[in-house]
Parts: C-alpha cells; sequence; structure tokens
C-alpha cells in the first residue's frame, strides 16, 4: 500500500508517463503502467499507429527524482503536477495522472536542480547526445522524445527550467531577432506559413557548409536529426526563436 498522500512526492521509478486520464491506458500500454514500468520495451511493441494514438493519451514523462505535487488519489493512481515542467494549463505545473506505484514521499533534497551555468553550445551539445533518438509523442527521454520535450529537457540538464510545450516555449524566454540566431537558440514553427499556432520547436545549430540547420524531433516514425533550415518544408512556417540562458 503507497504511503504517498496529496501534496508533495517524488518519483520512485527511472520513468513515468503522465496520463490525460486512467481511462486513456490502452491494453498495449500495460508496460509503462506497470508497478515497475518498462518503457522501453512499451515503446518497441508499438507500431507506428498506436504512436500517432498517444497524441490524446500522454502528455508528458517524468523522470527517477523528479518532485511532484500529489493533488488527489483515485485508486491506484494520482492527480499531479510537474513543477519542474511549467504549463499555462495550470499554474504550479503539468497536470496530469501518474500511477500511485511510481511515486514516493518527497524528501528535503528532492527538488534540487543544478546550478544553471551553460551557455547556447552547451545545450546544443546535450541536445546533440540525443541524435537518432526516436520521436515519441509526450516522450522525455533517450527511449523516446517529441519536439518540445526534446528542448526542455536538453535544457533541464543544464538546471534550466523552460516551459514544456513548443506553444508556452515560445512565449517565454528572451526573444531573438531570426536574423541573429545563435547556436543554442530554440526556434519555432507555426501553420499558415508562420501566421498560425506554433506546432514545432528545434535548435538552431548554426550553418553547416554556408547552409543554416535545425537539430530537432521531427515527428511519429522519424528520429532526432539534423534538417537543412533552407528547406521549404519548414524555411516557409519559421515564426520566432528564444534563448533561455542564465542572467
Amino acid at each position: 500500500m503507497s504511503s504517498v498522500s496529496i501534496g508533495p512526492a517524488t518519483v520512485a521509478v527511472a520513468l513515468t508517463t503522465l496520463w490525460r486520464a486512467p481511462e486513456a491506458v490502452r491494453p498495449i500500454d500495460a508496460p509503462a503502467v506497470d508497478d515497475k514500468p518498462d518503457v522501453t520495451g512499451w515503446v518497441a511493441a508499438m507500431d507506428h499507429d498506436a504512436r500517432l494514438d498517444l497524441l490524446q493519451r500522454v502528455d508528458s514523462q517524468a523522470e527517477a527524482g523528479e518532485p511532484v505535487l500529489v493533488q488527489e488519489l483515485s485508486g491506484a493512481w494520482a492527480r499531479v503536477v510537474l513543477p519542474w515542467q511549467p504549463s499555462r494549463r495550470d499554474p504550479d505545473g503539468y497536470p496530469g495522472w501518474i500511477p500511485l506505484a511510481h511515486l514516493r514521499p518527497a524528501e528535503p533534497a528532492d527538488d534540487e536542480l543544478p546550478s544553471p551555468r551553460t551557455t547556447g553550445d552547451d545545450v546544443l551539445a546535450t541536445g546533440q547526445e540525443l541524435l537518432g533518438t526516436e520521436y515519441v509523442w509526450g516522450g522525455l527521454s533517450g527511449t523516446g522524445i517529441d519536439c518540445s520535450g526534446f528542448a526542455h529537457l536538453s535544457h533541464r540538464k543544464h538546471g534550466l527550467v523552460i516551459p514544456r510545450d513548443a506553444s508556452d516555449q515560445a512565449r517565454a524566454g528572451q526573444p531573438v531577432p531570426l536574423d541573429a540566431l545563435q547556436p543554442g537558440d530554440l526556434i519555432f514553427f507555426a501553420f499558415d506559413n508562420g501566421a498560425g499556432a506554433v506546432h514545432h520547436v528545434g535548435f538552431y545549430a548554426g550553418e553547416v557548409n554556408g547552409t543554416p540547420t535545425m537539430l530537432h524531433a521531427p515527428r511519429t516514425g522519424r528520429r532526432v536529426e539534423y534538417f537543412d533550415l533552407s528547406d521549404p518544408s519548414y524555411a516557409t512556417e519559421l515564426c520566432a526563436a528564444r534563448r533561455y540562458l542564465p542572467a
């Protein structure tokens, strides 16, 4: 029986998934919600359609030791917010549901992050360590990651807490003119030739042979990769850039 109660808690497993609701879990998702989750096996078992279907089911993930604020207990589940993953959905952090077995009571040092001392090149180098990682909607680890999770995790490894979703990331941070980009800046893409809603984020990775490049997690069925920013599929939708570095 879990001793977790409403209030501060901590992720007790290597990686847990943040679900929209307990009812969102499918039979194929059993390895992810097991008391000892096998996220690697879960991702490997899903075909392309099953991964696409995650869009309306999961929103993020949380690593061992990440702080959690439990707001409600319901059977074997806890409704939580994740303070290290800022979101417009809740002022206290990203909201969702986590299996109660994946949590433990908080301890005094559980909410400590590294001191943020870094440069854009440092953050980009951390992102490069995830090259080849599979795109998984809601993913936030080397097992699988989505575009905004890629940006978020690469910053957080340096003690920089930035919003979890691309649309929120595009509204925070330091605005950067598109003609003054530096490696490690986040660049954003929007529908309707850049005039609509933000739907994608990547890292500006500098120029390769005179061509501007991006490092990003593209979409389901692809892996973290470098991409030519002059390609019209992205060039026409480039709309904004932000920089997240310590003052």
